[in-house]
């Protein structure tokens, strides 16, 4: 027996004449009709945040997260086929493809998979994420056999209505050809531009829903990088929204942005230091039609209340939506910092993080910039070419004199050259900030460089020092020198390990492709018992671009030129140009030589920043209590004490 007979209206008709039957519960339960919930009131019924992963655990609320429940519905509903979310750190991505995929499972099965950037991902996402939300739920649990050790990795696992595939971008054989229904791209800015010789594995995994093409599901989503990579191709592909918020003060909307964010700053107009936006009540969002500062519970209760709008539309007084053209299937979002609840980020913190961007950016280093871009406004860094013109350098001629120290100098470093019979050396020195003034150049004529005897006048060089320009009695020796060794490699690393030996303060260093990564990174040569740096050359010399051409005014972040610098150092320093051209199928700039120019003062204005940045020159700070003397420090004569 199936079930207990329940009384009835509904009864079942009998072929034999008999008195009909009432109906079985089950029988009941299979006939009427079941109205399908919709994505969010299925989370909000069986969708629990784990205490291991959330700040704000337990069944999850539609309260802390506004913006993600109208695209929870357009994935419900039959019109949406891809949805592109664009969304900074902790915006709750993550979250979304994980409901989509207990959804799936529970209310409309599908062959459903999910890629991440590589296999060690797939593995943290599976047991930090995808087993809690099956564990917390009963119904999901009835899925999986009651048992989450069931969920497989590389290959599919099945569930009670559909299958499971869980796979990494830069594997093919995981993104084999097997039809799915529903494809979610995690982070896409970290795959690979192609999967070995095939294409890029976005094409890869939307070539597995040509089977379902009339109900087919694609959801990706990430944190931008870069204006030409996978993802903000997928993303500009979409039909763009933005989340449109209604003043408290005069009910008017408008596009939420960070042009909103209103800044404290000095009597001079410049931002104030990080520490006091971070304080608080130095920033402020401001509704750009009534010019009233919102508090951030004002501005939590404003986004409580928006909406998505395409771009291009606008929102009346009554709230409608105007010139708005019927949603298209692939739909494209952006979700920043200023959408996020209060308890998670407020309008001070992301002050203090533009300003200690902005401040980095002063000393030459633009990745703070390109991470706030990305990670908080969720918008891609777009790589631009940066030309070098000799015009533009000759601002940077200042008033002070060729081989003296200029006051503010903490510390020196010099950068050398070899070539066949001569050696080119420059040398720079450093203060706060990153603000820096090139002391001293020349070429050193030595004869052939293959003969160590060759390199006296180089030493002699190395060991002396420049006067202070307030004390010229006064010597400064360099703190650290960084010498070309790509070019008479045996004989410049001889060089270099007989002048540790005698205390002169210098380390062999060369350009190399394969630290892209990194900045800078120390090999040891067993052979030649020597330290050697491999060195990301195109990082010092977009510092240094920015340091020559990006910076007008003096201050942090900028190189000063001597009064008498010649035309010839002009040329070397304007030698050559980063482009925008395409390698291994994206678009990277790349340092280029110009045909027929010099560029040895560059490359050992190169050098010299390399060597301080293994002195620390990022770590200066006026602000800072300086408890110890600068390497390089000015050295006296001293009395020679014998013992007699």
């Amino acid at each position: 027996m199936i079930g207990s007979r329940v009384a009835s209206d509904e009864i079942r008709d009998t072929s034999d004449g008999a008195p009909p039957l009432p109906l079985f519960e089950a029988e009941r339960e299979l006939l009427e009709p079941h109205e399908r919930p919709d994505m969010v009131t299925w989370a909000e019924a069986h969708y629990v945040l784990p205490r291991e992963t959330a700040q704000v655990h337990g069944r999850w609320s539609r309260e802390y997260v506004p913006f993600w429940v109208e695209p929870m519905r357009w994935w419900s509903s039959g019109s949406l086929r891809q949805l592109n979310a664009a969304a900074c750190t902790q915006a709750g991505k993550t979250e979304f493809a994980n409901i989509a995929l207990g959804y799936a499972a529970d209310v409309d099965p599908g062959p459903f998979l999910i890629v991440l950037p590589i296999e060690d991902v797939a593995k943290k996402r599976l047991g930090t994420r995808i087993r809690p939300m099956f564990k917390s739920c009963p119904r999901l649990m009835e899925k999986i056999g009651g048992d989450v050790a069931n969920f497989n990795i590389g290959k599919e696992t099945i569930l009670d209505d559909m299958i499971l595939y869980i796979a990494w971008a830069n594997s093919a054989v995981t993104l084999s050809d097997m039809p799915v229904r529903y494809v979610v791209f995690d982070e896409p800015t970290k795959y690979p531009a192609a999967v070995g010789s095939d294409t890029d594995p976005i094409s890869l995994g939307k070539r597995r829903q040509r089977t379902f093409s009339i109900n087919r599901k694609t959801l990706v989503c990430s944190s931008p990088v870069l204006e030409d990579d996978l993802f903000w191709q997928q993303w500009l592909s979409g039909e763009p929204y933005d989340w449109w918020a209604l003043c408290p003060h005069c009910r008017r909307a408008h596009a939420m942005a960070w042009e909103c964010v209103t800044l404290d700053k000095d009597e001079r107009g410049k931002l104030l230091a990080p520490a006091e936006y971070e304080r608080g009540g130095r920033a402020r969002y401001v509704c750009p039609h009534c010019k009233r500062a919102w508090t951030e519970y004002e501005r939590w209760e404003a986004v409580t209340r928006g909406r998505w709008v395409p771009v291009g539309a606008t929102v009346d007084a009554a709230g409608e939506i105007v010139g708005a053209r019927p949603p298209g299937p692939n739909r494209s979002l952006r979700i920043w910092a200023g959408m996020l609840h209060p308890i998670f980020q407020t309008i001070d913190g992301l002050a203090a993080e533009w300003a200690a961007a902005q401040e980095a950016k002063r000393q030459a280093n633009v990745k703070p910039l390109q991470d706030f871009l990305n990670n908080q406004l969720a918008e891609p860094w777009k790589e631009t070419a940066k030309e070098t013109k000799v015009d533009a350098l000759r601002t940077h001629i200042g008033r002070h004199e060729t081989g003296v120290v200029p006051e503010g100098c903490l510390f020196v470093t010099r950068g050398l050259d070899v070539q066949i019979d001569h050696v080119y050396v420059l040398d720079v020195g450093w203060g706060d900030l990153s603000e820096a003034w090139v002391l001293f150049y020349a070429r050193i004529d030595c004869g052939n460089t293959e003969r160590l005897s060759n390199w006296g006048p180089v030493e002699e060089y190395l060991t002396s020092g420049w006067p202070l320009a307030g004390d010229p009695t006064t010597r400064r020796r360099h703190a650290l020198a960084s010498i070309d060794c790509a070019y008479r490699t045996d004989e410049v690393e001889t060089f270099v390990r007989q002048c540790q030996r005698q205390q002169v303060p210098i380390v062999p260093a060369r350009g190399s492709d394969h630290v892209r990564s990194g900045i800078t990174r120390p090999f040891r040569d067993s052979r030649r018992k020597i330290l050697r740096y491999d060195v990301n050359v195109d990082y010092f010399k977009g510092i240094l671009w920015s340091m020559l051409y990006g910076d007008v005014e003096p201050g942090p972040g900028y190189l000063h030129l001597p009064k008498d610098t010649t035309d010839e150092l002009l040329q070397h320093l304007a030698s050559e140009e980063a482009r925008d051209i395409p390698v291994k199928g994206r678009r990277r700039i790349v340092w280029v030589k110009k045909a027929g120019q010099p560029n040895h003062w560059w490359d050992c204005l190169v050098h010299a920043r390399h060597a301080a940045e293994l002195v620390g020159v990022r770590w200066l700070d006026p602000r800072a209590t300086r408890r110890r003397t600068p390497a390089g420090r000015p050295t006296r004569k001293k009395a020679v004490r014998t013992k007699y």
